[in-house]
């Protein structure tokens, strides 16, 4: 309690948390980048996946001495550490999303006339969300772990400056409160990251499945002939059609329900 009321410990857990904020954006935006166009081409992956290869089993804390020659011993040389550890796992779970998408998919969409900005973010960047989630709660949790290691090494403020304290002068009570609040913000980074992915991934419970290209012609199918006003409404790449549900066209309707499906 005492830490509370002397605002000690907020503080100390804010400073973390922003280091671990801003490294997150810092690697994570480019790691998911490249991780995408890493997917999408081969010939890029096959000319830098030699290098992540190389640099991701480096351990990020053992070149901090490195880092701080070249960007100085300030709050700089932490964060750009932060970000180089959460950099790898992203770009390296987004690529193996994009690439586990069927061909199928991608040969559909062109089909429908879908250009190469409408295929990478209505089948590239949703088909390997699932993975990218996976890669950003590995970032996250790596990115506070070694915002620790290098706070017990090279900072004066954050949790890992406080555990360090705590241990030179023996003040166990800190040392177990600094451990028991980086449990917590695991937790909590979890927590938040799998309803994120719960939303994201899976939407509403109702929607089946949905694809939607852009383009303004109708699409037009021989299911039309079949078509019957008691069947469910679908979303086709170039408009809205009906067709029967149990049809065995790779596109599924919108909004039907488990019962209707059986």
């Amino acid at each position: 309690m005492k830490l509370i009321h002397n605002k000690k410990l907020l503080d100390n857990t804010g400073t973390t948390l922003w280091r671990v904020f801003q490294g997150l954006l810092l690697g994570g935006i480019p790691g998911l980048l490249l991780g995408l166009i890493m997917g999408w081409s081969h010939r890029l992956y096959t000319l830098i996946n030699p290098f992540v290869a190389a640099g991701h089993p480096i351990p990020k804390i053992a070149i901090l001495p490195l880092i701080m020659i070249i960007f100085g011993i300030g709050e700089s040389s932490k964060v750009v550490v932060i970000a180089l550890t959460a950099f790898f796992p992203l770009l390296i779970n987004t690529t193996a999303g994009v690439q586990q998408i069927s061909p199928i998919h991608f040969d559909v969409a062109k089909n429908y006339g879908a250009n190469l900005t409408t295929i990478f973010t209505r089948v590239t960047f949703p088909g390997s969300l699932p993975l990218i989630m996976t890669g950003l709660r590995l970032s996250l949790n790596l990115a506070l772990l070694v915002a620790i290691a290098v706070e017990l090494v090279s900072a004066q403020e954050g949790l890992g400056a406080m555990i360090w304290l705590a241990w030179q002068t023996f003040r166990t009570e800190e040392l177990y409160v600094s451990l028991a609040v980086t449990a917590l913000l695991g937790i909590v980074f979890n927590f938040l990251l799998q309803r994120i992915s719960l939303y994201l991934v899976l939407g509403r419970p109702n929607r089946r499945f949905e694809f939607v290209s852009a383009g303004s012609k109708t699409f037009k199918t021989h299911h039309d002939r079949q078509s019957s006003n008691h069947s469910p409404k679908c979303r086709f790449p170039f408009g809205s059609e009906r067709v029967p549900y149990r049809s065995r066209s790779p596109i599924r309707c919108l909004g039907a329900s488990n019962d209707g499906a059986q």
